[in-house]
């Protein structure tokens, strides 16, 4: 197993989440992340339980199976690639919201449903803490939902 926790130049860091290069920033950093700017469907957004509509949607399932990985931290967070097996660290209850929306990082493409499990995932206070250790900030502001419904399976 490899573990750099320094960043990895091989990445594009051009951008960040503070300063003249953070989230309000990033739609004036390039024409390709002008969408970060002027998108009707970024992310994240807040999912109130309350407008949330339920639909039927099929059951999510996945398939992951055991796998290497590395840790890399890329300077926005943490990549890895060791053996683990990714299912034994999802909740039992597949309940999920589904939503149009973006990606939470440039080039904030709108090309993507997000599938939100409704059961967190536990983590300890010495889990969080060692993230934030790296990354005291690393989650873009929440986006407006604007026309958008979030739609619930249950």
């Amino acid at each position: 197993m490899e573990m750099n926790t320094g960043p990895d130049t091989g990445q594009n860091n051009d951008w960040g989440y503070h300063g003249h290069v953070g989230p309000s920033r990033w739609g004036k950093l390039g024409d390709e992340f002008a969408v970060c700017s002027f998108g009707s469907e970024q992310s994240p957004v807040n999912i109130e339980t309350g407008d949330v509509k339920p639909a039927d949607l099929p059951h999510i399932t996945f398939h992951y199976t055991p796998s290497e990985y590395r840790i890399v931290n890329n300077g926005h967070t943490i990549e890895t690639d060791s053996l683990i097996n990714p299912a034994a660290l999802l909740p039992s209850n597949r309940d999920y919201f589904a939503d149009k929306g973006s990606l939470t990082t440039p080039p904030c493409s709108e090309n993507v449903r997000w599938c939100v499990l409704k059961m967190p995932v536990a983590l300890s206070v010495e889990q969080i803490n060692a993230f934030r250790a790296l990354y005291p900030m690393n989650a873009r502001p929440v986006q407006p939902v604007n026309d958008r419904v979030t739609r619930s399976n249950n």
